[in-house]
């Protein structure tokens, strides 16, 4: 692929639900192989960002690209066959199925288009959240709400995406726990594979990722590489208000 197209680009982008728009007029762009981190306070916009990206919910106006192609107008499904992968804030896995089971799903909805086989897939997600192998058998509904959340994060890597899309990954987590999620995507670092990150823990956010951008009441307010932009008065006033 090109390396002059990123694998995602966002122009003046409108989204909301109904007549409410959350989301004005944003624009971003996200390299490959990079992480790109969208920070702001509860309420900014962020997760409907997500939802407009991922095709969740449709933008009132504006374009999304990924890989040059645009999907602005595509459904969620559509999105994730061309290889893009949302772990959504919540951790929605299959409670009643085994660890196992919810990953099976995701190498099946996706991962195996690669021609690739279940357990190459697999293999080396267990070996990223050796936590997902210890609780294979175990049924998903039983997990710890970190381990639950790694494996929101297995699931999505079984369909083998080029971009990963993070919806808030530490919230709500033992330190111990998201230390352990942030070890593994620092580990997917080395691959081509781009990342934005959605994250509340700005301190965090700003340290792990290549770029930054600051949402405020749905408008970018700044942006910048994340080293700059966590010397700004922006994140100055968000640690403050966190």
């Amino acid at each position: 692929m090109p390396d002059e197209v990123p694998a995602l680009r966002v122009q003046g982008l409108y989204a909301g639900y109904g007549n409410l728009i959350v989301v004005h007029g944003v624009s971003l762009t996200l390299e490959w192989n990079t992480t790109a981190t969208v920070i702001g306070l509860n309420g900014a916009g962020k997760t409907t960002l997500v939802r407009a990206i991922s095709g969740v919910i449709r933008p009132s106006a504006g374009r999304i690209e990924f890989d040059g192609s645009e999907i602005s107008r595509r459904r969620a499904s559509d999105t994730a066959r061309r290889g893009v992968s949302t772990v959504y804030e919540g951790r929605q896995v299959f409670s009643d199925l085994t660890v196992r089971e919810n990953l099976v799903l995701g190498y099946r909805a996706m991962g195996r288009r690669s021609g690739a086989s279940q357990d190459a897939v697999l293999d080396p997600i267990y070996e990223l959240l050796p936590r997902l192998r210890e609780r294979s058998n175990q049924v998903a509904g039983t997990l710890s709400g970190g381990e639950q959340q790694m494996l929101a994060l297995g699931r999505a890597l079984a369909c083998q995406p080029r971009m990963l899309i993070l919806d808030e990954p530490s919230t709500g987590l033992a330190p111990v726990i998201a230390d352990e999620i942030y070890a593994a995507l620092e580990r997917l670092r080395s691959s081509h594979l781009a990342m934005l990150l959605i994250e509340q823990d700005v301190e965090r956010a700003l340290a792990f990722s290549d770029y930054a951008y600051v949402l405020t009441s749905g408008v970018i307010t700044a942006e910048g590489p994340s080293a700059t932009i966590a010397q700004g008065a922006d994140v100055a006033d968000l640690l403050f208000a966190l």
